[in-house]
């Protein structure tokens, strides 16, 4: 059994469910004969279509109305949608917020942080035994009876006691306490032992300490801003090796051609008029021009691959340039608008293929 037997069965010649707009639309009238009916409904819509029959051969038409030969390649929504993308990549050279390369300088700084502590807070860290010094101090004073013990040299040679000297002075008396073990705490540090170590007597004590601050000032230049700077920019990027050289040439290449052939095909995608087909094809040649800008980014990045060592001091230049230039320094580099200039270069250059 055929296909043609298949649908001329008249099990499928029941299951048609042909509506009106299509009656007109097969080539042969043998699908469901017996359902569709009289072919047209009057007389005068039998003659209108004769006419435009004839009409069509006359003019050596032999497509269907309905053929899809007869669909634009490339509709006026596509036309509007690539001139757009046109637009956008001049555009993007200009405007101050669609940057063509972008980054920022780091500096760093030492900040000195001076704080005056409040004595009560560095007491408070000085303990013996648990307690805190001046508290252990005055016990110790009630059980001896003796505290704060002055004495001069003289008198301490007179009364034959042992009298353990302390090395720190407050006018013109010397500070010393008892050595006896029944009568004070050899753990307990003196007075005059805090004050020589710079303990007591802190009221003018100060404590520094040094802070890195990091500040990051952001830089951004223009696509036309990037040519105005070719004067100083570009003579130290020519200066270096033949990496970097051969790779800011494309780049200016890239840009100049950014202004070029988005003009070219904007205008040639709104004025080109005639047959559909010749406009289509038309079209896909002049559309093929977007993919040189996408050929010569991609050797800048194969450049960027291979590396090179600048010719120039980067102290005081973008963090994103690094040491050396390399595919990190390349991407890093690049802003806002030539990635828009390049995706308005591959949306245009993806069209002709599918023209």
């Amino acid at each position: 059994m055929t296909d043609s037997d298949t649908i001329n069965s008249p099990a499928d010649k029941r299951k048609l469910d042909i509506s009106d707009p299509e009656r007109l639309r097969y080539l042969g009238f043998d699908v469901g004969p017996s359902e569709i009916g009289e072919l047209f409904k009057t007389k005068d819509e039998e003659r209108k279509y004769v006419d435009h029959v004839i009409d069509k051969r006359d003019h050596n038409d032999v497509l269907r109305d309905t053929s899809n030969f007869r669909e634009e390649r490339i509709s006026a929504t596509e036309r509007y949608i690539v001139f757009g993308a046109s637009l956008m990549i001049m555009i993007s050279l200009f405007l101050p917020f669609t940057p063509w390369v972008s980054g920022y300088v780091q500096t760093e700084t030492e900040v000195t942080l001076t704080d005056v502590p409040a004595p009560a807070d560095i007491t408070a860290d000085i303990t013996t035994d648990g307690q805190p010094v001046a508290d252990v101090s005055a016990g110790a004073a009630d059980a001896t009876g003796e505290a704060d013990t002055t004495v001069t040299p003289d008198a301490a040679g007179a009364s034959g006691d042992a009298v353990d000297a302390v090395d720190a002075t407050e006018g013109d008396e010397t500070v010393a306490s008892p050595t006896d073990a029944s009568q004070t705490n050899d753990a307990i540090p003196s007075a005059a032992a805090l004050t020589r170590q710079g303990v007591v007597g802190f009221q003018d004590l100060q404590v520094s300490r040094k802070k890195t601050k990091i500040v990051r000032t952001p830089y951004s230049w223009s696509g036309v801003q990037i040519l105005a700077s070719l004067g100083s920019t570009g003579s130290k990027i020519f200066s270096s090796g033949v990496i970097l050289i051969v790779s800011g040439i494309l780049f200016l290449v890239y840009m100049l051609l950014s202004l070029a052939i988005p003009g070219y095909i904007g205008y040639c995608v709104m004025t080109i008029k005639g047959h559909p087909d010749e406009v289509a094809l038309k079209l896909k040649s002049i559309l093929k021009l977007a993919w040189i800008p996408v050929l010569v980014w991609a050797a800048i990045l194969f450049l960027s691959v291979i590396g090179a060592d600048y010719g120039f001091d980067t102290t005081d230049a973008l963090v994103q340039v690094g040491e050396s230039y390399g595919i990190s320094a390349f991407l890093g580099l690049l802003g806002v608008g030539f990635y828009l200039s390049l995706a308005g270069f591959v949306l245009a250059g993806s069209k002709s293929v599918e023209i």
